[in-house]
This record gives C-alpha cells, structure tokens and sequence, in this order.
C-alpha cells in the first residue's frame, strides 16, 4: 500500500508539472498604453511603455491556476514629447530613479463568463502596493500561448503619482483616472526546457 500510495504521488507530481507551461510575452505584438483625460476631459494625452515582461506559468488544463507576472520599466514611457517624457519621470510624477518599475503579481484568476476573466493581485507603483481586480478578456487560448486584452482604469493619486503636482493655470488640469490598454501575445520562454 505504502508503494502504491508513493506511485500515486509521483503521478500527481508528474501530472501537474506537465499541466504547466512557462511562456512569456511576444513584445513585438504586445502594447502596454494609456490614456490621460487633460481639462476635465477636454482632451487627452496617450502614451505608452516600450519595455515590458510578462512571466506566466499557463496551466494547460485549468486556466485559472496560471499564475501571472508582469513588469513595466517607467523609463520606457513614451508620450511623443521628449520635454513631457523627461518631466514625468521626475519627482512631479513617477520618480523614474526611485521607483524604476510598475509590477503586478496575480494571486487569483476568476472566469466570469465565456472569454472573460477577472485577476486578482498586488500592484506596485511609485512605492504603493495595493490589491487590484483586473479584468481582461482571451483573444486567444491555445493551450500553449495565449492573447488577451486588458481595458480598465487605475487612480494615479492613490499611488502617488502626481498627488501634489498643480498646474500653473488650472485646477485638476491632470485627470485622476487613468485609462490602461493592453494587448499581449504570448510565446513559449525558450530559457526553460520544451517540455515544460
């Protein structure tokens, strides 16, 4: 019994780890973007990062079992303005030196309905952690890779960022709410073995 019960175990251990797929994002297909309402929504500002990671341990049998990482380097922002650029990554706003990366683990994924899912996680930016619920729909689940795309918004001032910044002319010239689209594609990570 007590070798059966050992094999059993082995199975289980085996069977997970095949259920498990370390991939990562396809950045060439992938945009991580966001959009500022600017005069009380007047108009707007858009912007994007260029330097982004996603680590995912995809489990091929129960999609919400994946595990999710995701990293964002602030230097990488990219607004279309050089002098706007360099003046965001100062202490006004994200403090690019002290705060150099946005991170996001998962701690738990909810399917809601077909296609569509909610994540649940810890997001840190400019220093503050806070849990966060994300949803985001598939655009693609093949078992090996996925796509998916992300529409919500996040409060910069509750993390800081640009709290105390006032503009010379116009009160609340800066929305709170933030607009973040993202869109990824992703690849197996050829750093691990194929099998996994």
């Amino acid at each position: 019994m007590k070798t059966l019960g050992s094999f059993l175990i082995l199975l289980l251990v085996i069977s997970s780890a095949m259920a498990q797929r370390r991939i990562t994002v396809e950045a060439n297909h992938s945009t991580v973007a966001f959009m500022v309402p600017i005069a009380g929504g007047i108009t707007e500002v858009l912007g994007r990062f260029k330097e982004f990671d996603l680590q995912m341990n995809l489990d091929t049998v129960d999609f919400t079992k994946s595990q999710v990482k995701f990293i964002i380097e602030v230097a990488s922002l990219d607004t279309g303005i050089p002098d706007r650029d360099e003046h965001l990554k100062t202490e006004d706003f994200f403090d690019v030196e002290q705060y150099p990366q946005i991170i996001f683990e998962s701690q738990a994924i909810q399917s809601s309905q077909d296609s569509f899912y909610l994540i649940d996680g810890q997001l840190t930016m400019h220093g503050v952690e806070a849990l966060v619920e994300i949803p985001f729909r598939l655009t693609q689940n093949s078992g090996k890779n996925i796509a998916a795309e992300i529409r919500t918004t996040i409060d910069r001032v509750k993390f800081g960022v640009g709290a105390d910044y006032s503009h010379s002319t116009m009160e609340d010239f800066i929305g709170e709410e933030i607009e973040v689209m993202i869109n990824f594609w992703t690849k197996r990570d050829k750093r691990v073995p194929p099998d996994r």
